[in-house]
């Protein structure tokens, strides 16, 4: 599969997950939402080769399907491979850093900018990277919502996908 066609495969698997997370949310309107009670900010990141990612990352990481078995807090990884999702969810902002940091476009909600606009925004504020190539593209969390919903549905993808394996 050439790069181009990977993109657009990343980008349209992306865009699929948070059509599914976003009526997930629409269906269960809060006025305030918890202060992230888990203690753990999350990232949703798409990249064609998770176990790549994962080296450039750094950090300690599990497979989500072993986190049950794992006797540590889900806060001690640098996040959680979701490899049947085919995505990352980064809890470590220097894990995340570190997988996009030799990208040389960025975009963030579609608005061209550079590694320093990157770098500015709080981990907090990130709902989904996916990294194709040279190419950066990360959107914001919706305002007022404290969760990553993109997760959300993530979470239950990688749930399903690995049953039917």
């Amino acid at each position: 599969m050439n790069s181009n066609r990977l993109c657009y495969f990343l980008a349209a698997s992306l865009l699929m997950l948070l059509a599914v997370a976003a009526p997930v949310r629409a269906a269960a309107p809060q006025t305030t939402e918890p202060e992230n009670p888990d203690g753990i900010w999350n990232v949703v990141v798409v990249v064609p080769d998770i176990e790549a990612a994962v080296r450039q990352a750094g950090g300690d990481w599990i497979n989500a399907a072993d986190l049950a078995k794992s006797d540590r807090s889900d806060s001690s990884y640098s996040g959680l491979k979701l490899p049947y999702a085919g995505a990352l969810l980064v809890i470590k902002p220097e894990a995340l850093d570190n997988i996009v940091k030799d990208a040389g476009k960025f975009l963030i909600d579609w608005q061209p900018v550079g590694y320093d606009e990157f770098k500015a925004l709080d981990f907090n504020e990130i709902l989904t990277v996916a990294r194709c190539g040279d190419l950066v593209r990360v959107t914001k969390r919706p305002a007022g919502i404290n969760r990553n919903i993109a997760a959300d549905g993530l979470s239950d993808l990688e749930a399903v996908r690995s049953c039917a394996r």
